[in-house]
């Protein structure tokens, strides 16, 4: 490599130009600069780069003179990055990386562009290995030729460079689509091609292997199609697993479809190998959770001039308050826990909140393993929602536990839900809509990619899990759902209703558990689990169908055999542990004789059953409204508001049953009606 390096100074006797308009002027007047540390790119306030290619990566870009500057506050080991793709004013900056030339015999390619033709303009400077040779270019958008055992990379987004600064020409600014596309993509693909016929020879690797594997193809976008088919021959030669990995990998792409499946049969023996994805995976900022730098060997320095500590001081009092996006289920800056058995409504109750707040000014992203996208975004505007003030990012099932539900799907949360609020944001800003306020996660389990010795039901896994949503919440200002399931039969706390860990019920600062309401259809009752933000509180509410998915005229003509998507219909709220807790099992426990509604957990009458059963008469027996006062005279006795409250709720969910209507005076005092 030496020896090239002297031929290039000799053949143009130039390290640098003195053109006005060169290459490496326009990139250092470009704000397109960043640090690299162990192959990671990280913007110069030291933060991790996240999705690249967005308005909010844009942002975080730095100047030349601004990278330069905090190069010089850091320690060894720390290089300058230069970002390439889209600018935002319609070009790409572009990159060629030619790997380890003389390895690879591919100097043909490298010297003809740094030799042959001085009138091949172009940025050329050694990479930081001095093994390979870097080009950077602008233009128009190309495949992305990614790494596939050649040698031969070349970019045009999603990437950035090292930066050495050792510089072997530098031209005017060009474009090297065409040179990409005519001279460099047959090279890159012959490498594949020439062992055709010689058959895969298929490899076995451990369990750990694939599970990094898959963490690795998880920093890695299957957007590029360039990339994405580079990954499927790197993975062929691990067999029936490599399909596996590559199709839930392929899946998170918004460009996928069924019938992609098929290209994996057209993978033949190449040069490449499963290693190729561990090495695209790390150009993208990945680290291998094994590797000394993933378990703190290579800790990067940290400045104590850069910890900022806050004081308490009096000034803060007059200030200090707790805002909520829906008072007072969605405290802001918080994570929320919602769990229950399947059909318990909670998602329905969700999408009712997510819909009412669009009128607030706030805007949702949801995230599901359990619906689709589809059913989430008729269910929104039906239910009221404004228009393009709900996102959805599906997720696809890889895994099921035995009882069905999903374990793991082609989301992770750790990798992708931070970005997603990124685009989100920037997509509901760009639309002129409410600022995203409100995330849910359905199901938190499902979304999670969790490590070797992890699981839903391990307390340490879990308040990891949500001490990194919470401290999302609080960065970004959201409030975050999430979505679990509940255990069936009874249990000594009540909290241990919620499946797996405890950590899901204690670590959030607010959670509730959902159930039916065995007294009346498509009626369902919450309440509080856990609550660090006030007094406990229950409600009953019950569904309203907003949309038919199927109808079943043939079943039962009066729809209840139809399949449709709800809204809820709440009832008022119950304050106070003792009252959540009465409301909760007059609703969930199953009397001794079924037949007998309204009876209590000894098989006898409730105070509100026999205090309901009284109204009815007396209403139906009137001509005119009549009060609790006169209730309380056929009852013979006076009962106090709580009792009142449940009987106020069985006559909104059973308004038909009963036909008794609730009317309030200008002093809110209740009066009750018959209804015709």
């Amino acid at each position: 490599m030496v020896d090239l390096v002297k031929e290039l100074g000799a053949a143009f006797d130039v390290t640098s130009t003195d053109l006005e308009d060169s290459t490496l002027d326009q990139m250092q007047s470009a704000k397109r600069w960043l640090l690299s540390r162990d192959k990671r790119p990280f913007y110069i306030d030291g933060s991790p780069r996240g999705a690249t290619d967005t308005d909010e990566d844009r942002v975080w870009l730095a100047t030349y003179d601004e990278a330069m500057v905090a190069l010089s506050a850091r320690g060894a080991g720390w290089l300058l990055g230069f970002a390439l793709g889209p600018d935002g004013s319609g070009g790409h900056w572009q990159g060629i990386d030619f790997d380890d030339i003389e390895k690879h015999k591919h100097g043909i390619a490298s010297r003809d562009w740094a030799l042959r033709d001085a009138s091949l303009p172009g940025y050329v400077e050694l990479s930081p290995s001095k093994k390979g040779i870097h080009v950077i270019g602008y233009g128009r958008a190309f495949t992305n030729l990614g790494s596939n055992g050649t040698g031969i990379e070349a970019y045009a987004n999603g990437r950035f460079f090292t930066f050495t600064g050792d510089s072997i020409r530098d031209g005017v600014l060009t474009d090297l689509a065409d040179y990409v596309e005519q001279t460099l993509a047959p090279l890159h693909g012959a490498a594949r091609a020439s062992s055709a016929s010689t058959g895969v020879h298929e490899v076995t690797i451990d369990p750990q292997t694939v599970t990094e594997l898959r963490s690795a193809l998880n920093a890695i976008s299957p957007d590029d199609y360039g990339t994405w088919i580079a990954m499927g021959h790197a993975l062929r030669e691990i067999g029936a697993r490599g399909r596996e990995l590559w199709l839930s990998w392929s899946q998170q792409s918004a460009k996928w479809r069924p019938g992609d499946a098929r290209k994996w049969d057209t993978f033949g023996p190449t040069d490449t190998g499963y290693q190729a994805v561990f090495a695209e995976a790390q150009r993208q900022g990945w680290v291998n959770p094994k590797s000394k730098a993933a378990q703190g060997a290579e800790a990067i320095p940290v400045n104590p001039e850069e910890i900022r500590l806050e004081f308490a001081m009096l000034d803060s009092v007059a200030t200090l308050k707790l805002d909520y996006l829906f008072d007072p289920f969605l405290p802001v800056g918080c994570v929320v826990g919602f769990y229950g058995r399947g059909s318990s409504a909670k998602t329905s109750l969700l999408a009712s909140m997510a819909a009412q707040i669009s009128h607030w000014g706030a805007s949702t992203l949801w995230l599901s393993v359990e619906e689709l996208t589809e059913w989430i975004k008729v269910r929104h505007v039906n239910s009221g929602g404004i228009e393009e003030t709900l996102a959805v990012l599906a997720a696809v099932p890889i895994k099921k536990n035995a009882q069905g539900h999903v374990i793991s799907s082609s989301i992770n949360v750790y990798d992708h839900l931070e970005p997603a609020i990124g685009k989100a944001r920037a997509d509901f800003k760009e639309k002129g809509k409410p600022p995203l306020r409100f995330v849910v996660l359905d199901t938190a389990v499902g979304l999670t990619a969790w490590g070797k010795g992890e699981s839903p039901n391990d307390d340490s896994a879990v308040k990891k899990l949500l001490a990194f949503l919470q401290a999302l919440a609080e960065k970004h200002s959201l409030t975050i759902a999430i979505v679990g399931h509940a255990n069936k039969g009874t249990h000594e706390h009540f909290a241990d209703i919620v499946m797996g860990a405890s950590a899901w019920v204690n670590s959030p600062r607010l959670s509730f558990v959902h159930a039916e309401d065995r007294r009346e259809p498509y009626s369902y009752v919450m309440r509080t689990a856990k609550s660090n933000l006030g007094a406990h509180f229950g409600m009953m509410y019950k569904t309203v169908p907003v949309h038919v998915l199927h109808r079943r005229e043939w079943a039962d003509p009066d729809g209840s055999a139809d399949v449709v998507l709800c809204k809820i219909q709440p009832s008022p709220i119950v304050w106070g542990n003792s009252g959540a807790t009465e409301l909760w099992e007059d609703a969930t426990t199953k009397p001794k004789d079924e037949g007998e509604a309204g009876m209590g957990r000894a098989g006898r009458a409730t105070i509100a059953a026999k205090l309901l059963e009284c109204l009815v008469k007396v209403v139906h027996a009137s001509d005119h409204p009549v009060s609790r006062h006169e209730v309380h005279y056929h009852f013979g006795r006076e009962v106090h508001g709580k009792e009142w409250t449940k009987v106020e709720d069985r006559l909104r969910l059973g308004q038909f049953t009963y036909k008794v209507e609730i009317d309030r005076t200008d002093k809110n005092r209740a009066l009750y009606r018959k209804v015709a």
